[in-house]
């Protein structure tokens, strides 16, 4: 007797479409350490700024610059791995809390949220990651006044350019007695980019059309100091990605090998 094996398109194509996910709290993990040991990097130009902090036993959090003085300019890194395994996505939402610090002068320069192409260009600041090929979006918290019409800000680029500028609220310099963390969430899809800042809408359907992620694409925050500097912590990040819908060809394709193993094995 031959055995009965049914497969259907959806069985076979639902292994190829799982969506990949992040989460971190860095509870478990010692003040100090920059490993992770769950597949993430932390790095930052010799500062020694970029680790998680225990704030005395009331919080433990992502630390990427360090307000200091005098004034100690670097950069730093958490690059999270490829969650979908060389697969483009079509979509994500992201959320984590921020705490931006400064007690000791002026603040600067920013973080930056970044999803595309991280290439060659192992840093980066308030204004992204994008190294000159590939794709990138990233999402900037410009905590440093310029002047001259450039304030503090929270501003979107595509592939390096600036498709959004935002001061309905700019980032928060927070009282180091009082650290008050920020929720930031983050959405792309087809239809745009949402960005809500401590539950004010940033951003709504934000047109980011020249954004289109490749295989290999990855999650990072990048933030920097330079002559004047700012504490920058991260703490509960969740990500989760939407991946691409399988071609339609494809589909019939998989429909009619799963029709013909049907009858090769019932027939």
């Amino acid at each position: 007797m031959k055995k009965i094996i049914v497969f259907t398109a959806a069985g076979l194509v639902a292994a190829g479409v799982w969506a990949g996910s992040y989460s971190q709290n860095f509870n478990s993990a010692s003040g100090g350490t920059t490993n992770l040991g769950d597949g993430t990097t932390i790095s930052d130009t010799g500062t020694g700024h970029a680790q998680v902090w225990d704030n005395g036993g009331s919080w433990k959090a992502l630390r990427l610059t360090q307000d200091s003085n005098p004034a100690v300019g670097g950069a730093s890194t958490f690059a999270l791995y490829d969650l979908d395994a060389g697969n483009a996505v079509q979509g994500f939402t992201a959320t984590f809390d921020v705490l931006i610090k400064n007690d000791m002068g002026i603040p600067a320069d920013g973080f930056s949220f970044n999803f595309g192409t991280l290439g060659t260009l192992p840093y980066g600041g308030e204004e992204g990651m994008y190294a000159g090929t590939g794709s990138m979006l990233s999402i900037g918290w410009d905590t440093y006044d310029n002047g001259g019409g450039d304030p503090q800000s929270i501003e979107v680029y595509v592939n390096g350019v600036s498709v959004g500028n935002s001061t309905v609220k700019p980032p928060v310099i927070s009282s180091f007695l009082s650290d008050p963390f920020q929720t930031v969430s983050i959405a792309w899809n087809s239809g745009g980019l949402d960005v809500t800042y401590d539950g004010t809408a940033i951003f709504t359907d934000l047109n980011v059309s020249g954004f289109t992620p490749l295989f290999g694409a990855q999650f990072a925050f990048a933030a920097r100091t330079g002559g004047e500097d700012e504490d920058v912590f991260i703490d509960s990040v969740s990500v989760n990605t939407i991946p691409e819908p399988v071609g339609i060809s494809l589909v019939a394709t998989v429909a009619s090998m799963a029709w013909f193993i049907r009858r090769r094995f019932i027939d």
